[in-house]
């Protein structure tokens, strides 16, 4: 088959409008929507998956077969009264997806008797006035000729009240629809669902979900980090949302840069610490907000208890043997010294670093720093020389503050 250009607009603006779509229902047997759509919808036949929990977002329903399945296409009359014992179940599982949303009809008459059943159904039950229960459902109307849209209230012999689209510009109509801002499309969210389910399955079971914070962008990567991490998964359209820090993710913030953490976030994690813990700072003093007194005490305390390398010092050791032989090592970087199987623990290592830092180049201790974050796990970066060679590296290298006001 091949379109003209006309045709090949109007079918770019008839996809978009479908992405839209919360739920769609054909007596189509041919696969033209799901091939459309890229097989990402998910598709129902017949009174298939009647029982199964309805996703309420991006589901195709053909309510009288598919090609796929030549047994369920619904053709002959003896078929329709095979439909008939099932229409009930199938119309009220439509129905309920169908409650919350407007219903445009394209292509139809109206005089189809399953989707007059249907619509029979739904206005029985609706709460609303004739002109309410009318916005609620479009039928469009091929008028040849006509390229704008005249909307006019029609009944039917069957008590459903519809407002008529009637056009001959359908570009206009799928245009018009494809505007309307939800946020995420369903066909969007559709995209997420089985991965979060799985997260749900897999790990809910077994009762060992924790607190972890992942993006809309990252979800498409959820899966193959499910054999890794136990996640609870929280959408939304702001930058940042955060479960509370640990120290571990205050460090690799503040030296990594990769995930910018909140002022505000940042300063509620300071206030936690005691002001005994080494804990790099300055990058955040001046932009405070809101500090109470109280707090304002805290942070000079911190201030004042951490004021220069000097006192870093004080607190390290490292023995003369282990001292003498690091020295010898002047040719090597202190990650090849850091991973060296020599016989002289890390922790001994680092204090080694600390009491050499002003004799170190400032960019070779940066590469120090980002590879003990990247590379070491959260018990390592928490030892207590590692936390005082990323306080000595920020005395180093970062304004040192006395207090503020």
């Amino acid at each position: 088959m091949v379109l003209n250009d006309e045709a090949e607009s109007e079918l770019r603006l008839f996809k978009s409008m479908l992405s839209k779509a919360r739920l769609i229902v054909t007596t189509n047997y041919d696969d033209f929507i799901e091939r459309e759509l890229n097989n990402a919808i998910k598709v129902r036949v017949g009174n298939q998956g009647l029982f199964e929990p309805a996703g309420d977002l991006n589901e195709l329903y053909k309510i009288h077969g598919s090609i796929k399945n030549p047994d369920s296409i619904v053709i002959t009359s003896k078929d329709y009264e095979g439909l008939e014992r099932t229409s009930a179940i199938v119309n009220a599982k439509i129905l309920s997806l169908l409650t919350e949303s407007p219903i445009l009809f394209i292509g139809y008459s109206l005089t189809d008797k399953n989707v007059q059943s249907l619509l029979t159904d739904l206005a029985n039950n609706m709460p609303f006035e004739i002109e309410e229960a009318a916005k609620r459902i479009g039928v469009v109307k091929y008028e040849s000729g006509k390229s704008d849209i005249t909307e006019s209230m029609m009944d039917t012999p069957f008590g459903v009240h519809y407002t008529q689209l009637s056009t001959d510009n359908y570009s206009k109509i799928f245009s018009a629809i494809s505007k309307v801002n939800q946020g995420f499309s369903p066909l969007e969210i559709s995209k997420y669902q089985n991965a979060i389910k799985k997260i749900i399955e897999v790990k809910g079971k077994k009762g060992e979900l924790k607190q972890v914070l992942t993006s809309f962008v990252d979800l498409k990567n959820l899966p193959h980090e499910l054999e890794n991490k136990n996640l609870v998964v929280a959408l939304g359209d702001n930058r940042y949302l955060y479960r509370f820090p640990d120290y571990v993710d205050y460090v690799k913030s503040y030296f990594l840069g990769e995930s910018p953490m909140p002022t505000e976030i940042a300063m509620k994690f300071i206030m936690s610490m005691s002001v005994q813990s080494p804990l790099p700072v300055s990058r955040f003093i001046g932009k405070q907000l809101g500090l109470n007194e109280s707090d304002k005490n805290k942070l000079n305390k911190r201030l004042q208890k951490f004021n220069s390398l000097k006192v870093i010092k004080e607190y390290v050791n490292v023995p003369r043997t282990a001292e003498d032989k690091l020295k010898e090592y002047s040719e090597k970087t202190l990650v090849e010294i850091l991973e060296l199987d020599d016989g002289i623990k890390a922790p001994v290592k680092l204090a080694f670093f600390i009491e050499n830092i002003e004799r170190i180049d400032n960019i070779e201790f940066q590469s120090l720093i980002e590879y003990i974050l990247k590379n070491k796990d959260d018990g390592f970066i928490k030892k207590t020389n590692t936390r005082k060679l990323f306080m000595a590296y920020s005395l180093k290298t970062e304004p040192i503050i006395k207090s503020i006001d």
